[in-house]
């Protein structure tokens, strides 16, 4: 009987012995699985997905003649082409710089100051003229023509896909000289502005007329539409609106043709609180003179800090909601975001 059981004991004992090795087994296939599945090396060779296209490094824009020019002498005179941004920002103007000439200019060559003009017959309809490259895709471009009738109809490409295409050229007219016409991408709508013989203006530039000035006395007027033009009736209120316009007055050539506005009134200056001027929250009690240049440089909207009679205050031609003042006068120092200097 005893030796029944001493061999029931054993029995239990060699099956018990098996069913751990096969657990044991069994749990070692499992932990070698694992360890093949987190190893990158024994992972599939399978291609990663490819990258979302992104922007490209630089954008080139390609000018061919749709519609040729409509002066029986000569073929498009162009002085340059500026490029803009969409929010109307200017990126960068062409004349020899970064532009490749594809019909080398045969009437007035490529120059520092001067893109290029072309005999009659040199760019007829689809001659690529030039294309030139921006780090920045533009969405206005600005080209100053001689006269209307040197203006050709575009096809402009961008990176090869076309972004403007015109029916029509400049038209027949000899004058006015100089003039610029704007290309909007954005809505397709071309116009033309009169600017006289310098490069354009920007809106709100103080100016004076040297021929046919829209007052019979003259004066210093403020540009602002392209083609309007409101007369400063006073010192005090064009120093209102802008406080350079006694050493920046921008000429134009001739204002024939300009619209006369209503004469200027006096801006106000509007009041934007006192706080969080430098660049680390500081008010204007203790702001250096880089913390006011700071602070204009990076509110677009801010024209200057006040301080004297209380610690400061900083102030906009935009009314905040919360008063103005009718003079910097009002202060013993005003620091100007316009001159990055005290007035």
């Amino acid at each position: 009987m005893s030796n029944n059981n001493n061999n029931s004991d054993r029995i239990y004992i060699i099956v018990g012995v098996l069913g751990f090795l096969l657990v044991m087994s069994s749990c070692a296939a499992l932990l070698i699985r694992h360890i093949t599945k987190s190893d990158p090396s024994k992972k599939s060779s399978a291609p990663s997905p490819s990258p979302s296209p992104s922007s490209p490094d630089f954008f080139e824009y390609e000018f061919t003649v749709n519609h040729a020019d409509n002066h029986s002498g000569y073929d498009a005179h162009i002085h340059f082409v500026e490029l803009y941004d969409y929010n109307d920002k200017f990126i960068k103007r062409f004349t020899n710089n970064d532009i490749e000439i594809h019909k080398p200019p045969d009437h007035e060559a490529n120059k520092s100051n001067y893109l290029g003009a072309w005999k009659s017959g040199s760019a007829p309809k689809d001659t690529k003229l030039f294309t030139i490259k921006s780090t920045k895709s533009a969405g206005k471009l600005h080209i100053m023509y001689g006269r209307p009738c040197y203006a050709p109809g575009w096809l402009i490409k961008e990176n090869g896909k076309k972004i403007w295409e015109d029916t029509e050229n400049g038209g027949p007219d000899l004058e006015p000289k100089h003039l610029i016409y704007s290309y909007d991408i954005d809505t397709g709508n071309r116009e033309v502005f009169k600017i006289g013989n310098v490069p354009l203006i920007e809106i709100g530039s103080a100016v004076k007329c040297n021929k046919n000035d829209i007052r019979e006395t003259g004066g210093v007027h403020r540009l602002v539409t392209p083609n309007q033009l409101n007369w400063y009736p006073n010192p005090e209120i064009a120093d209102s609106w802008d406080l350079t316009w006694r050493t920046d007055t921008k000429e134009i050539e001739d204002c024939k043709g300009y619209t006369r506005g209503p004469n200027m009134e006096k801006n106000k200056l509007y009041y934007g609180g006192d706080s969080n001027l430098g660049r680390d929250g500081r008010n204007a009690c203790n702001m250096t003179d880089d913390d006011k240049k700071h602070a204009c440089d990076n509110d677009t909207e801010l024209f200057g800090i006040g301080s004297g009679h209380t610690c400061g205050h900083k102030y906009y031609t935009t009314d905040k909601g919360q008063g103005s003042i009718s003079s910097t006068d009002e202060y013993s120092e005003f620091y100007s975001c316009v001159e990055k200097d005290y007035v």
